[in-house]
Parts: structure tokens; C-alpha cells; sequence
């Protein structure tokens, strides 16, 4: 009896404890974003940084060669001879330049693939609540459609009811909710998508709970877009990493032109066997020396040449697009913002929900028309999500090309808390 109780104690403690300690804590917005450093892109990146940072070093000689010159293969009648090149001081400091542009390009590189991958996620985040919120709203829908048709499958059973205007009206109701049911199947199916692949991005089983939090207000996106039309100049991640590639090219040019201006091309110090007995006829030092002209008409040259300017222009081009992107976005969400509050204040001077609860507490209303008023509140409840979530978009979006999406301190832009995150390491 005894064995049987403990027996049964422990399978409820078991019963009771597992799902505890097999849940999950919810996946906030925050996490999600402090994720966007660990996709496989940037982790190819940290490795090429990490290769470049422990090859820095630079060697003194280059090219060495050793040389043995045999006369009619006999032994007595060798040169043993080494010939290399040194470095010249001015060569050594544009290698060293040219090390350095390299590792700032590629960390500019990192930083732009991590901007697009948090900006991938930032858009992630929104078509999640995008979807959930339409959801909510299109089930609202189908419950109304249904109604609207079992009260007309009513109407039509009543006698001297006019049987082809009912038979339209049967026919409507039917197309509308096969329209409103096939959207809300469309919706379900991306959010499950979007889902599965924030938990496969997450490692984890969830529960997403980007919904519990308060979003960022119109007004605070509007404080937004006056800082940003404040600022004269921003650098985004892609004019800082076309700036580094124009400076590494120019180093290139730099290191080419010094090289051409060089005066010595090689040393050789050689050993002359045949001479062993002597060794200061044994021994011998040659050196080449170069005559720089027309090195800079020289093929390596004008295609470096052309390389930097090309780099030089590309990041000009950069600049000035983000400028007009900065503009044109300011300007397309003050519209969609002013659009907005225009179609937020004639919904509530409309009075439909007003005129819906009077009908709903006057006896004997006729349900068609409560009907009618709860589907025109539901669909300008569908218009209002996407306008909002267009403003959404648009606020990332611009976010985006003015850098802020990668300024220090980080914050979750999309809360009203503006909460702090930091990338996973």
C-alpha cells in the first residue's frame, strides 16, 4: 500500500512539474532583434576579420629566390646565388595602410551585412503583428458574413418573402464570406510561415509575444522624422562601408605608384664555388636598379587609377541616393501620417459605433442592418491596420537609410519603451 501511494505521490509530482520546466520563455521583440548578429552570412564575416587581424605583419624582403647555376654539370664549377627584394620605407607604410584599409573595409562590410540582417528582422517583426492583428479582425468578419447569411436563409423560409431578391442577396452574402475566409486562410498560412521562421532564427519553440507590447505612437514617429530632417549629413551602413572600399582602393593606387617610383628591383648575393679558395672572389653582390619613367602610363597603374576613382564616385553616388531616399521617405510618411489621423477623426465623428449600440439596444431592430454597420466598422478597421502598418514600414525604412537602426546605445524601435539590446555574441 505504501509503495502504491509513493508510487502515485511521485507521478503527480511529475504530472504537475514537467510542463514548468519544459516551457519556454516568451520570445519579446528585443530577443529577437539581439539575434539578428548570429545568422550564418556574419558568421562567415567574423572569421575572414579574424584571419585578417592575426596577418597583419608585413615581411622586410620579398620574392626570395635561391639560384644554382651549374657549368657543364660539374661539381668545382657551381654558383650558389640568393636574390630577393627589399622593401622600401615609403613601401613598407603603404603596405601597412593598405593592411589597415583592408581590415576597416571588411569590419564596414560586417556592419553593413548586420544592419541588413537586423532590418530583415525589424520587417520580420512587423508582418508578424501585421498578420495577427488582420487575423483578429477578419474572424470578426467571417462571424458577421455568417450572420448576415443565416438571417437571410430565414428571411427566405418566411412566406410571400420576394424570392429572387432574396436569391441575390443569398449569393452576395455567400461570395463575401468565401472572399473573407480565403483572405483569412492567406493571412493565417504567411503568419505561420513568418513564425516558423522566427523560431527556427530564435532556436526555440516560443511563444512569440511581439503582441504584448506597446508599439512606438505616431507622435514619437513624428519626433523621429523632424531629428533625422534636423541632421544635415547621416552615414548609414552603406556609405560607411562605400567610403572604406574607396579607401582601400585608393591605398592600392598608393602602394602601386610608390612601388613604380622604386629604384631598386632585386639584391643577389652569390658564392661562386670554382673561387672557394679565395672568398673574395668567391663572393659577389648585384643589385638592379629600375628607371622609373613611364611607370605611370604602365597598365597596373591605370587600372588602379581607375579603380579608385570608380570607388571614389560610387561612394558620391551612394550619398546623394540616400539623401533623396532620406527625403522622399520623410515626405511619404508625413502624408501617410496625415492620411491616418484624417481617416482616424472622420471615423469618430462618423458616430458608427454609436449608431451601432443604439440599434443593438433598440427591440425589435432589424439584425441586417446591425449587420451592416458592424461590416463597415470591421472593413475601415481593416483600412485603418494598413495604414498604420504602412507608416510602420515606412518609420524602419527610414530609420534605415539615416543609420539609426545601428546607432549605439541600440534600441528596439518599434516599443514605446525603446528598450536597450545588445547582439548576441
Amino acid at each position: 500500500m505504501r509503495v502504491s501511494c509513493l508510487m502515485l505521490f511521485w507521478g503527480l509530482c511529475f504530472m504537475l512539474f514537467t510542463p514548468v520546466c519544459q516551457s519556454e520563455s516568451p520570445i519579446r521583440i528585443s530577443d529577437y532583434l539581439s539575434g539578428a548578429s548570429t545568422e550564418d552570412v556574419l558568421s562567415e564575416e567574423k572569421k575572414i576579420l579574424s584571419f585578417l587581424e592575426q596577418n597583419q605583419d608585413t615581411p622586410f624582403l620579398d620574392e626570395l629566390e635561391f639560384r644554382l647555376n651549374v657549368d657543364e654539370f660539374d661539381y668545382d664549377r657551381q654558383e650558389v646565388a640568393i636574390r630577393y627584394k627589399i622593401r622600401s620605407f615609403g613601401e613598407m607604410e603603404d603596405l601597412k595602410k593598405l593592411a589597415l584599409a583592408g581590415m576597416a573595409s571588411r569590419e564596414a562590410q560586417y556592419g553593413l551585412l548586420l544592419n541588413r540582417a537586423l532590418k530583415r528582422r525589424y520587417d520580420m517583426v512587423l508582418e508578424y503583428l501585421y498578420c495577427r492583428e488582420m487575423i483578429i479582425v477578419h474572424e470578426e468578419l467571417i462571424k458577421v458574413c455568417k450572420d448576415r447569411l443565416h438571417v437571410l436563409k430565414r428571411r427566405s423560409e418566411v412566406p410571400g418573402a420576394d424570392p429572387v431578391k432574396l436569391g441575390y442577396a443569398l449569393v452576395d452574402a455567400e461570395n463575401d464570406l468565401m472572399d473573407v475566409e480565403m483572405e483569412t486562410e492567406k493571412l493565417k498560412d504567411h503568419a505561420r510561415l513568418i513564425s516558423h521562421e522566427i523560431l527556427r532564427n530564435m532556436g526555440t519553440k516560443g511563444p512569440i509575444a511581439f503582441d504584448s507590447e506597446k508599439r512606438v505612437t505616431i507622435d514619437e514617429i513624428e519626433e523621429v522624422i523632424r531629428q533625422i530632417g534636423n541632421v544635415p549629413a547621416m552615414k548609414n551602413a552603406a556609405i560607411q562601408s562605400a567610403q572604406k572600399q574607396a579607401d582601400l582602393a585608393a591605398a592600392r593606387y598608393e602602394l602601386e605608384e610608390t612601388r613604380n617610383g622604386a629604384w631598386f628591383s632585386f639584391i643577389e648575393t652569390a658564392y661562386d664555388l670554382e673561387q672557394r679558395d679565395n672568398f673574395d672572389k668567391a663572393f659577389s653582390i648585384g643589385f638592379g636598379i629600375s628607371v622609373p619613367i613611364g611607370t605611370t602610363s604602365r597598365p597596373e597603374m591605370r587600372e588602379k587609377k581607375v579603380k579608385a576613382l570608380n570607388a571614389k564616385r560610387a561612394c558620391q553616388m551612394i550619398r546623394q541616393r540616400n539623401r533623396d531616399e532620406t527625403v522622399r521617405l520623410s515626405s511619404e510618411l508625413r502624408h501617410l501620417i496625415r492620411r491616418y489621423e484624417r481617416f482616424r477623426e472622420k471615423n469618430r465623428s462618423g458616430g458608427e459605433k454609436h449608431h451601432y449600440q443604439l440599434w443593438q439596444d433598440t427591440e425589435g431592430a432589424d439584425p441586417m442592418i446591425l449587420l451592416k454597420i458592424r461590416e463597415s466598422m470591421l472593413k475601415k478597421q481593416v483600412s485603418e491596420t494598413e495604414l498604420l502598418f504602412e507608416i510602420y514600414r515606412g518609420y524602419t525604412d527610414l530609420l534605415d537609410v539615416s543609420g539609426k537602426l545601428l546607432q549605439k546605445p541600440l534600441r528596439n524601435c518599434l516599443t514605446h519603451a525603446k528598450e536597450r539590446f545588445e547582439f548576441h555574441v
